[in-house]
């Protein structure tokens, strides 16, 4: 099983003067079936459907379901493992289409998953330290995989789950996370699956 993203740049300078970035696609594929999930359509196997259409629909080892409202994705499959994506489209705020990803059971995937998000999933990240600075609160974490240990910091922000509807405490990371995938976080870095 793979899983993947695209990274889509959108010009935009965060306060840091770093560019912001977004995932703009879902890239999924088990066993000669494929799914690309974008902001606005469902593609599965070459053929195409939207997002609007609440009708469960069943590929390969996959079933998939959209919300009523038409935001909400969850894709399941017999591996263990589900999926819940969630598309924002282009406002006055946030000039760009993009989508948040959620995880929801990673129970089929192994130390060897692939993609951005197969990186993430496998990792023991612990944290290590809490600092304040500048009202701010900063903490450091350790990454430790079967091969390497790092460390990265991020900041504790108060932040709304589109997936869940609710606020939490989250930790975001500050800038350098190439610490966080085997490699460097530029080999993610795409202009897109048909592109």
């Amino acid at each position: 099983m793979v899983i993947n993203a695209a990274i889509v740049p959108t010009g935009i300078l965060r306060e840091d003067m770093h560019l912001k970035t977004y995932m703009g696609e879902i890239f999924i594929r088990v066993d000669g079936t494929i799914i690309v999930v974008t902001p606005r359509q469902i593609i599965t196997n070459s053929s195409f459907s939207e997002w609007t259409d609440g009708t469960p629909v069943a590929k390969g080892k996959f079933f998939l379901q959209a919300s009523d409202d038409g935001n909400i994705l969850t894709i399941k499959t017999d591996y263990d493992v589900i999926v819940v994506i969630r598309r924002h489209l282009s406002s006055i705020d946030e000039p760009i289409d993009y989508l948040n990803v959620h995880i929801e059971s990673d129970a089929g995937l192994s130390s060897s998953s692939s993609g951005i998000l197969g990186h993430l999933v496998k990792k023991k990240v612990s944290l290590r330290k809490i600092t304040e600075k500048n009202g701010r609160t900063i903490g450091r974490f350790r990454v430790e995989d079967d091969a390497t240990v790092s460390h990265f910091h991020a900041r504790l922000h108060m932040k709304h789950d589109f997936i869940s509807d609710e606020n939490f405490m989250c930790w975001n990371a500050i800038h350098d996370i190439d610490g966080l995938f085997r490699g460097k976080l530029k080999t993610f870095e795409l202009k897109g699956f048909f592109t």
